[in-house]
């Protein structure tokens, strides 16, 4: 893949949708606890910016597991929102995958029980 044209096309596009999704569901940045994209840190980053959003809403696991590709939203949820004090009401879930797909959505987690991660050794 040209890695230049995919950065480009996901701080343009991801932006974009979610903007489009926040107004279908007439929310704002200030009404989604959380917002979760799986690309690398350095491109979050950059979709946070380009949509001002607060560093603390945009959590993250790659320190933790590295880039774990399709299960990190879920993976990320589990670990770094299963202890906070108060259930996260909206969070925003975008991603993208191979061919440029890519989706967005957002949902309640009031309701969600989220489990914490459990590590296994394999060389037990």
């Amino acid at each position: 893949m040209d890695c230049p044209s995919v950065f480009d096309f996901t701080i343009t596009e991801v932006p974009f949708d979610v903007q489009v999704a926040m107004k279908e569901a007439g929310k704002s940045i200030n009404d989604i606890d959380y917002f979760f994209h799986q690309a690398n840190k350095c491109i979050t980053d950059q979709i946070g910016k380009k949509l001002s959003i607060p560093g603390q809403k945009i959590p993250y696991s790659l320190h933790k597991y590295g880039n774990t590709a399709s299960v990190f939203m879920p993976l990320t949820i589990s670990s770094e929102l299963c202890n906070v004090n108060k259930k996260p009401e909206f969070v925003c879930l975008s991603a993208f995958g191979v061919g440029l797909s890519w989706g967005t959505i957002i949902t309640s987690l009031r309701n969600c029980v989220i489990m914490p991660v459990e590590e296994y050794n394999v060389n037990r």
